[in-house]
């Protein structure tokens, strides 16, 4: 096998090793946001139950979850402002 050939070949591996770990990155964000979800719809669920309407807001939700607000609706939303 050339050198040529032998650089190539681990080229190709460097490839493969980096597009798992991109794989791997994705699906981790994906499930924490999944997470994320979850924990601000139970948390709505609570301040609707234990607080009434009157406090069914997004800063008392976001309270409850302990999120920072203004982070979290651009994250859900999908779009960056």
């Amino acid at each position: 096998m050339s050198g040529q050939d032998r650089e190539t070949e681990e080229l190709g591996h460097l490839e493969a090793i980096s597009a798992k770990s991109k794989q791997k990155s994705r699906e981790s964000r994906s499930t924490e946001s999944a997470d994320r979800r979850k924990a601000i719809l139970n948390s709505a669920r609570r301040v609707l139950i234990e607080q009434g309407y009157a406090d069914f807001t997004m800063r008392g939700i976001a309270r409850h979850a302990q999120i920072h607000l203004k982070g979290s609706v651009a994250k859900i939303g999908g779009s960056q402002r």
